[in-house]
């Protein structure tokens, strides 16, 4: 067997057999004695390939000084933290248009959802009704129309004018101007 390994090591000039025994680890070390002691076959090629594994330079990228500095690699991070946060806004921005186009398609609808919350008397459904509101009101900031916004507002508070727990939510969410 010796004989082998001494064939193989005149084969690759580069390879020792004891350097590379060297970087085996511990474990590896004691799992290949306890194969030898097993009798597994072949076990004198499977280490020699390992131990020529472990003598070949390894493929790392040449370190070189680097012609980085502290500057460059902060203005470098901060650069990268400011493309992080514009993406997200944008992800943000797409999908507040992706709702104010569905709010859109629904605003009439909506505005009937919000009469049927507001009949129930209910405070719970007084604040389904709300935030149903301030869905239609960022929907009418977006399209200018937030004149037309309030005059349904105004108009749902003369019609229930009864009701005070819904003035009261009506205006703790701001939901108009000037009240």
């Amino acid at each position: 067997m010796a004989t082998k390994a001494r064939c193989r090591e005149d084969d690759d000039p580069e390879f020792n057999i004891e350097t590379s025994i060297q970087h085996l680890l511990e474990i590896e070390k004691n799992d290949f004695l306890v194969r030898l002691a097993k009798g597994e076959p072949l076990l004198s090629v499977r280490l020699l390939k390992r131990l020529k594994e472990l003598s070949k330079p390894s493929e790392q990228v040449p370190s070189k000084v680097s012609d980085r500095t502290i500057g460059n690699i902060l203005s470098e991070a901060d650069r990268l933290k400011k493309r992080r946060k514009e993406a997200a806004r944008r992800k943000r921005e797409a999908a507040r248009l992706k709702k104010l186009a569905k709010l859109e398609a629904n605003a009439s609808t909506l505005w009937e959802e919000v009469y049927r919350h507001i009949s129930e008397k209910k405070p719970q459904a007084y604040d389904v009704a709300i935030t149903i509101l301030q869905d239609l009101y960022m929907l009418a900031k977006h399209q200018d129309k937030q004149g037309e916004y309030e005059q349904h507002v105004r108009k749902i508070l003369q019609e229930y004018s009864r009701l005070p727990s819904l003035k009261s939510k009506i205006i703790h969410a701001k939901l108009i101007r000037n009240l």
